[in-house]
């Protein structure tokens, strides 16, 4: 935790899940998201760095068997918000939280998936007669980093406006990819929280319509390596480092001695 030095008893967090399948290395997901927040935390506790409002750095557990480190957080931290200990003290154990950032797979962003075609150029078909498709080799160009929050949840508005912040710092801070703002955030640590505290969730793709429609052929795959993906899919990871630092560095009230 980097404690405030103003408002220590107000609080984002920062977290992305440490587990993976059993098979593979899960380097997308979610090493991927892990790297980014261990980053993240480097980078804010360098000598010199002060922010205004505390920033907690989390690694989530049991996310892949349904969440399970988040909503424990939730039940065991939830009533101890904002409570000074010892009375007097001027310490938070649990400051108040403002925002919740999950990060969950950010290196892959290739596109819709295509017809595998053969040397003389026509799509390979499976046994049932239907083409075959896989997803393009290269980063797209039109590649970005998806933040999205839930519309249907009790704090979406709220949830809106820190999805937006994510979006203006990465205009400002990013080097190569933008961020697109969806609202269909789900299945990932964020989602116990986002009836609680304003929520999103940082990623390559978008949960739903895209994860879930193959656009990723690594997810939960034995090819989740490192060795999997190219410098351009980690420059998506690094832009969404860049986004998600940029919007902290704000939110929380980041200084920094020279």
């Amino acid at each position: 935790t980097k404690v405030g030095a103003t408002r220590p008893d107000e609080m984002y967090i920062i977290g992305a899940h440490m587990d993976g399948h059993g098979w593979g290395e899960a380097a997308n997901d979610d090493g991927s998201g892990t790297a980014l927040v261990m980053e993240l935390a480097r980078i804010f506790s360098q000598p010199g760095v002060t922010t205004e409002r505390s920033i907690r750095f989390i690694l989530w557990n049991n996310e892949e068997t349904g969440l399970n480190g988040a909503h424990a957080y939730i039940a065991q931290r939830r009533d101890l918000q904002g409570i000074e200990s010892p009375k007097g003290s001027g310490r938070y154990p649990e400051p108040r939280w403002l925002g919740v950032i999950q990060h969950d797979m950010l290196l892959f962003d290739h596109g819709m998936p295509v017809p595998r075609l053969d040397a003389a150029g026509q799509p390979v078909l499976d046994a049932r007669g239907q083409p075959v498709y896989m997803a393009p080799k290269e980063q797209r160009a039109e590649a970005d980093v998806n933040v999205e929050f839930q519309v249907a949840s009790r704090q979406a508005e709220a949830s809106a406006r820190l999805a937006w912040a994510l979006r203006a710092a990465n205009e400002k801070y990013a080097a190569d990819y933008p961020v697109a703002v969806g609202n269909r955030m789900t299945n990932t640590d964020s989602v116990p929280f986002m009836d609680l505290v304003p929520a999103v969730s940082v990623r390559e793709n978008e949960r739903g319509m895209h994860i879930g429609a193959g656009w990723n052929p690594h997810w939960h795959k034995p090819t989740d390596l490192y060795a999997t993906y190219s410098d351009k899919d980690f420059l998506l990871g690094l832009n969404a480092a860049q986004t998600t630092r940029a919007a902290v560095a704000a939110l929380a009230g980041v200084s920094v001695a020279r």
